[in-house]
């Protein structure tokens, strides 16, 4: 669980980027705001902008100070594996990621040409916890190294689109997100030890079960639910069976 502090911080990192940018939703357009959450998330991380985008090796670390390097990724996790393989075998820096899990969403429409606000509101789209293992599965190797830690920040963010979408009569469906900005920071969910990956691994799920079960506890679909078993085995919580009759069977540990 966060702490108040903690909260807080992120709350004054959120204010002064928007008093800094003198931000509006008419000037999202072309502006800066894609790296918006990027940039507080670094700020986050430290408060020495010095310490921002050292180069370590082959590649520029987003936060390095002392025996620590922060990444923060906002998208997919593919783009990192030789990145952090590379920390972790080379080096001998703690590595922390910082991912943002937009768990409250407020959606703001602008017209493509003017930049009008069309619309405004709760989205009831929201970010789960467990959808980012499809992405961990890419950090698989890695996980379990004593020096990585992975922690996924929860949080409350505006998100800018532009009505352009050409596939719908009002614009929405396939329309640009222009910007994703960070209003709070509601918790944190830190993995890094083996145990912190058991909120993967519902307590319903009998000792041996099968991947469409799994997927059914946790709401995960598709290539997501074998993403998520990789993990699960790749920390030790699950070991993969033999086949029954057309599916593999999965084993708690």
């Amino acid at each position: 669980m966060i702490d108040e502090k903690s909260i807080a911080q992120f709350a004054h990192i959120c204010r002064a980027l928007e008093d800094e940018e003198q931000y509006s939703p008419r000037e999202a357009i072309g502006t800066y705001m894609e790296k918006q959450m990027h940039v507080a998330l670094k700020r986050y991380a430290t408060h020495d902008e010095s310490r921002f985008e050292v180069k370590i090796g082959p590649y520029i670390a987003d936060v390095c100070e002392k025996d620590r390097i922060t990444e923060i990724q906002t998208g997919g996790f593919y783009p990192l594996r030789d990145k952090i393989a590379y920390y972790l075998s080379e080096t001998e820096y703690h590595v922390t990621i910082l991912h943002p899990v937009v768990t409250k969403r407020t959606r703001v429409w602008l017209d493509p040409a003017t930049g009008e606000v069309l619309s405004h509101y709760k989205s009831p789209r929201a970010e789960r916890v467990q959808d980012v293992l499809r992405e961990l599965f890419w950090l698989s190797p890695h996980l379990m190294h004593p020096r990585l830690t992975v922690c996924l920040m929860l949080m409350e963010a505006e998100e800018i689109r532009l009505q352009d979408g050409k596939r719908s009569r009002d614009g929405k469906r396939g329309s640009h997100r222009q910007a994703m900005i960070p209003r709070g920071l509601l918790d944190e969910v830190v993995l890094s030890e083996r145990e912190d990956y058991l909120r993967f691994l519902p307590d319903k799920l009998p000792p041996t079960f099968t991947a469409a079960e799994y997927g059914r506890a946790m709401g995960l679909r598709g290539k997501a639910v074998y993403s998520a078993l990789a993990v699960l085995i790749a920390v030790g919580l699950v070991e993969k069976g033999e086949r029954r009759g057309r599916a593999y069977m999965y084993q708690k540990m």
